[in-house]
């Protein structure tokens, strides 16, 4: 007699958006913890000069021992952006929220991009995800390099979403890369990963 086939059992949707939401909150609450990079106040200071200054600093007023030095300050936007979250948002506080919804976005965004026929890799992705937390933890500071894990993570999006079946949509999302570009090189000197990133893709590709 022929067996009936069975068809694999799959993980309900609810449950699956569940794991997603506890593991983000996850992110969110071990992030949580106050600052402890110091350099933190050298980048309030700098976006407090561009603040009252409306310009951007062309030689290094705050140091001692080598005054009015050339001064290439290639984070500007985020010291300033740090600058008026510590003024007007809660100040080292703010700053921490920010950081930790900035993460939460970076881990959502790579959640997105997850091989959804793998099932297996939702069996390691709690383990895989606390890892990467603790190893990251250290790295994951009140900095402007923050704004380079997120936008590695929208360059990884939108670069997988471009390998979908193509249409009309996936071509346009081509054009976001030199706006997001314009945008990354004045938050954070990472901005040339993103080349490297983009290189890499097509090379593969």
């Amino acid at each position: 007699m022929i067996q009936p086939r069975t068809l694999p059992q799959q993980t309900p949707l609810f449950q699956l958006w569940l794991a997603a939401l506890a593991l983000l909150l996850l992110t969110f609450v071990f992030n949580f913890f106050p600052v402890k990079n110091y350099d933190i106040f050298w980048h309030l200071k700098a976006g407090d000069l561009i603040r009252a200054t409306k310009t951007l600093p062309s030689s290094d007023i705050f140091s001692h021992t080598t005054p009015n030095l050339r001064w290439n300050l290639t984070s500007w936007g985020s010291d300033l952006l740090f600058s008026y979250i510590y003024r007007y948002a809660g100040k080292t506080t703010g700053l921490v929220i920010f950081k930790c919804l900035l993460l939460t976005l970076v881990y959502a965004l790579l959640l997105l991009t997850m091989n959804k026929q793998n099932q297996r890799s939702y069996l390691l992705l709690p383990g895989l995800w606390l890892l990467s937390l603790i190893i990251g933890k250290d790295s994951f500071l009140v900095r402007p390099q923050l704004f380079s894990y997120l936008f590695l993570a929208v360059y990884y999006f939108l670069l997988d979403y471009y390998r979908r079946p193509v249409t009309v949509i996936s071509y346009r999302m081509l054009l976001l890369f030199p706006m997001i570009m314009v945008i990354w090189s004045n938050l954070h000197p990472g901005f040339a990963i993103g080349y490297l990133f983009l290189f890499t893709f097509l090379v593969l590709e």
